[in-house]
């Protein structure tokens, strides 16, 4: 039977970063210091931003433009995605700080990724009018790459049902991933630290690979043919964060990892 590697088996007592009248620096404590500082001050700036959203919740001034307005089907939605900051930065100290046991705090960031997937998708159509709101009449248009060859027609009724199969097929498969994830390392079967065959991760990191590729793909085909309808309310920043926040971390963690397999 396959052994999982480990490569630092040496646990570092956190309590002895104050030595007296003196900070230790050895080893981790620094990347502790600048990791908990980053969590602190991302945590801050996003409790301010949140609080802001939570006053103009219901706000109407006719003077300002749309995107200026609350709207409380709107903002729920931008405050949830607001949220997977704090909820990320947190996580992510904890996850180095306790790394051993960093599959178990990744699982509560990892089922919020799903939801901000969601939240983001449900506030573009939101943008756009709602459930009930008629797509662009922009004739038939290109995929955009690999599947370039291909056309799609906007206001077809089956485009929208299948943008929302694409994107949000990434929640349920993500939160059972994660549940599976977390089953196998309890008994010793996922090993966080190898790729190999003989262990769980592997086969973790490819349903979830294809799954938030496939979610992603789904998620710019929709952006990018509504983005004119919707430009008032400045979405491409929110767009990007999501892109980076999500899918690009996902992707950077599984090319690092498989480097790190080598």
């Amino acid at each position: 039977m396959a052994t999982c590697p480990d490569f630092d088996s040496e646990e570092t007592d956190p309590s002895v970063f104050f030595d007296g009248s003196s900070i230790n620096w050895k080893r981790h404590y620094i990347g502790w210091a600048i990791a908990g500082g980053c969590a602190l001050l991302s945590t801050i700036i996003s409790i301010r931003l949140l609080y802001k959203h939570a006053r103009n919740y219901t706000k109407v001034d006719y003077r300002q433009p749309v995107s200026y307005n609350g709207n409380p089907s709107e903002q729920r939605h931008i405050m949830r995605i607001v949220l997977m900051i704090p909820i990320y930065s947190i996580i992510s100290f904890l996850s180095y700080r306790f790394y051993k046991k960093a599959i178990y705090f990744e699982t509560v960031r990892d089922c919020y990724e799903a939801f901000v997937i969601y939240s983001f998708f449900v506030l573009l159509l939101e943008y756009l009018g709602g459930e009930n709101a008629r797509m662009p009449a922009l004739g038939r248009k290109k995929l955009i790459f690999p599947l370039s060859r291909f056309t799609y027609d906007p206001q077809s009724k089956y485009f929208l049902n299948w943008m929302k199969y694409g994107v949000l097929q990434y929640v349920p498969i993500n939160i059972i991933v994660t549940i599976v994830s977390v089953i196998l390392e309890a008994k010793g079967l996922y090993c966080d630290t190898s790729y190999s065959f003989s262990f769980g991760k592997v086969y973790m990191t490819i349903i979830n690979f294809i799954s938030v590729t496939v979610a992603m793909y789904c998620l710019v085909v929709f952006y990018m043919t509504i983005k004119n309808e919707i430009q008032e309310y400045k979405p491409f920043l929110k767009f990007l964060c999501v892109k980076l926040v999500i899918f690009f971390v996902f992707w950077q963690t599984c090319l690092l990892n498989l480097l790190g397999d080598l």
